[in-house]
This record gives C-alpha cells, structure tokens and sequence, in this order.
C-alpha cells in the first residue's frame, strides 16, 4: 500500500511539474526568444533545438558526447507529427524537467523514507529557480540532471545497502557523460565513496575496480560516439585531443581568471550555486553583441542576467532568509558527521566532495577574461547537490522545520513565478 502511494506521489508530482514547464516555456515561445543565442542567460537555444530535432550541425558533442544520439532520433519522429520544432523541443524538454522532479523525489524517499519531507524536498527543488527555468528553456541541463540525480539514487541505495551494483553503476556514468562530459566525475567520486563504503577488499583491489569502472565507460561511450559520428558527421569526438584542446583554449569559456579576482569569483559562486539558483532577484538586462561561433553567425539583443542583480521582491528576501538557515544548518551538520564515529561520514563527504568538484569546476570554466560570468548557466548541476545538504537540516521530532520548509516551497513557487513571468513580459515587449 506505501509502495502504491509512494508511485502515486511521484507520478502527480511528474504531471504538475510537466504542466507548470510547458506553460511557462510555451509563454516563453510566444515572444520568440527561443530564435536567438545567449539572450536568456547565454543559452544556446537555437543550438539545442536543432540537438532534439533536426539532422544538421551537432558540432557540441566535443563537451556532450551523446546527447544528440539520446534525444536526436525521437525529437525527428515526432516533428513528423508535430511539425514545429521548437515545439517539439519543449516538450522534450520539458518531460525530463519534470522526470527529474519525480526522481527527486525518489532520492529522499529512499534516503529517508519520510513521505511528507521527500514530497516537500522535490517541490522544492521543482521551484527552485534553476530547475523553473532550464525545464521551460530548451537546453541540455534538465537530461543532465536527471542523469546525475540517478547516480545519486544509486549511490544512496547501495551505501545503504552495502552493496555495489557494478552493471547499473556502468549505465549510471554512461549516462552521465552522454551528456556532459564533468558530470562524469560526479560518477567516478560516488562510485570511489560507494566501493571504500560497502568493499572488504584491500585498497590495490579497489583502486583497479575504479580504474575498470572509468575504463568500460569510457570504452563504451567511445564507441557510441563513433556510431553518433556515423549518424551524424557534423558531431565532434570528445575524445580527440583537438575538441579538447579547443573547449581550453579557443573557447573562450575556460581561464584563470580567479588568480586575478578571486573575491568576484568567490562571490558568483556563492550568489548563483547557492542562492540565485533556489530563491531569484529580478534579473537585470544589458545589451551584448557577440560571435556565435558555433553557429557562424553574430547576435546581439538584450539579455537577461542575475550575474549583477540583488533586486530582491520582499517574499523573495523571506524566503532567501528560510533558504540560507536551512542550509547552514545543513553545512554544519554534515560536516560534524564528517568528523563522527557513525557509518554516515563517507554519505557526508562524498555530497560535500561533488560540491566541492563543481565549485573548483566553475571557477575555471564559464569565465571570460575580461571578468564576466553567467554562472546561473551551470546552476542545474549544482541545485540538487545544495538540497541534498539543506535536507540533513531536519531534524523529524519537531515540527517547526515541517513548517519552515513548507513555507519556502509557498515563497519560492511565488517568487520564481513572478520572475519567470517578468522576463516573460520583458521580452514580449521587445517583441523577439
């Protein structure tokens, strides 16, 4: 019966969130913002539609290895029943936005078996701001979160359980590098945590079970690769030192900057990883004129930006109090649990180890050297990591944090709608 209700929950939880995406990305396709680059945060929309739905150039597979393979072949069969591409890619889009909030809900129910908490806990990461917008943007971040939320699961059933389930462990980090290739290290540290938790082996046996989990996922994302270069010749091997070299060097997206400015670095990482990305400020907008260089073509227009904005409605500053108690808490308690004689440390360290990857991660990649960033841009594979930390915040015997986070699932739906819903106007004004 728990089963049932539990299956129930998380189907309606699928279905409210795939119905709150698609209205807003639908509003967000009237303006006709989807038509140009970087105008919502520097996504490459126009790119990523073509990704779901056309055969033509797939040349971002040098950083999502399979990600036209995944989605390509059913994007093309329905535009053949929906002949509108972009619609087509909203919807797709938009299915594993809310397929994702569904698998949260999983990750909490399965590490705490507490209904009401795991319910709220995906709620609140369905509303989050990041989750809110890159379900209703088309973009590659709502299937790589879905991956990443399922190495997640994994991780947390089999450090429970004790057991490592080697064959489900090589699909998970398959599917996490189909899409991007860092969120592979994601994989690698949980299986290195999951092994050292649940292994009586001795270190030199572990260390070649980590080396043949990083060697079959990478065999075999190879090889489909090689298929998807078939399929598609405009797609670019990841593997090939010059798509390597190209993302570092002539990209444009990977520098040191913080050796220059470390301060401005620390704070967008702290403002987008850990704030913006769950409770937002009204965005502001600034004009930019760019070479598409994937595209071949120069843009300009006006886009939006938290990068710079502090613009806080007043629910939103509430619910960002809320948001940063719960969190702190959180911090705190897992890192006391790091340091405990309880079998939770390595639980502990291995989150904290995925945020510390993705922090160090960010503080390279995503910059240009004249110091501008739009790191709300990678905020998908960060908001998971920050909610998994504020949940160790609960403590279950009162109900005050029932109460607390119930609130901030209210402020954080209000707030994020109204600003979804501005940028909405904003561009319909312009008339894109």
């Amino acid at each position: 019966m728990k089963n049932n209700t539990s299956f129930l929950i998380g189907l309606g939880l699928f279905l409210t969130f795939y119905a709150i995406y698609l209205f807003f990305s639908f509003s967000l396709y009237q303006t006709g913002v989807f038509r140009k680059y970087d105008l919502l945060f520097q996504a490459d929309v126009p790119r990523v539609i073509n990704n779901y739905t056309s055969k033509g150039r797939q040349d971002r597979t040098s950083v999502h290895p399979l990600f036209v393979l995944l989605v390509n072949p059913i994007g093309r069969l329905l535009v053949k029943v929906i002949p509108n591409k972009i619609l087509v890619a909203i919807g797709i889009n938009s299915f594993f936005g809310a397929l994702g909030v569904a698998l949260a809900y999983s990750f909490f129910l399965c590490n705490s078996k507490e209904l009401i908490y795991s319910l709220l806990f995906a709620v609140l990461f369905g509303i989050s701001t990041s989750q809110l917008v890159w379900s209703s943007v088309p973009e590659t971040y709502s299937l790589g979160i879905c991956s990443l939320i399922l190495n997640y699961i994994l991780f947390a059933f089999d450090y429970k359980k004790e057991i490592i389930h080697r064959r489900l462990w090589i699909l998970a980090g398959l599917f996490s590098i189909a899409v991007a290739t860092t969120n592979f290290v994601q994989s690698i540290i949980l299986y290195t945590f999951a092994l050292v938790k649940t292994s009586k082996e001795k270190w030199r046996m572990k260390i070649s079970s980590i080396i043949s989990f990083v060697f079959c996922v990478l065999s075999i994302t190879i090889v489909l690769a090689l298929m998807q270069k078939m399929i598609y010749p405009s797609s670019n091997l990841f593997f090939v030192p010059r798509s390597i070299l190209y993302e570092i060097n002539e990209s444009g997206w990977f520098n040191f900057y913080f050796l220059k400015d470390p301060l401005k670095v620390i704070e967008q990482i702290v403002k987008n990883f850990f704030l913006v990305n769950i409770i937002a400020p009204i965005p502001n907008s600034q004009y930019y004129e760019a070479l598409i260089s994937d595209a071949g073509i120069t843009e300009k227009g006006m886009q939006v930006t938290f990068s710079d904005s502090w613009n806080y409605l007043s629910i939103g500053w509430v619910g960002l109090f809320m948001w940063i108690t719960l969190l702190t808490i959180g911090f705190y308690k897992g890192i006391r649990g790091i340091f405990s004689k309880s079998t939770g440390g390595l639980f502990y360290l291995a989150i904290f180890s995925c945020l510390l990857f993705e922090a160090l991660l960010h503080s390279c990649y995503g910059w240009f050297m004249h110091g501008y960033a739009e790191l709300f841009l990678y905020t998908g594979y960060f908001t998971f990591l920050t909610l998994i930390i504020a949940s160790w915040s609960i403590n279950k015997k009162y109900n005050l944090f029932r109460i607390l986070l119930g609130a901030l699932c209210i402020l954080g739906a209000l707030n994020n709608a109204f600003i979804v819903n501005y940028i909405i106007n904003y561009y319909s004004n312009i008339n894109y």
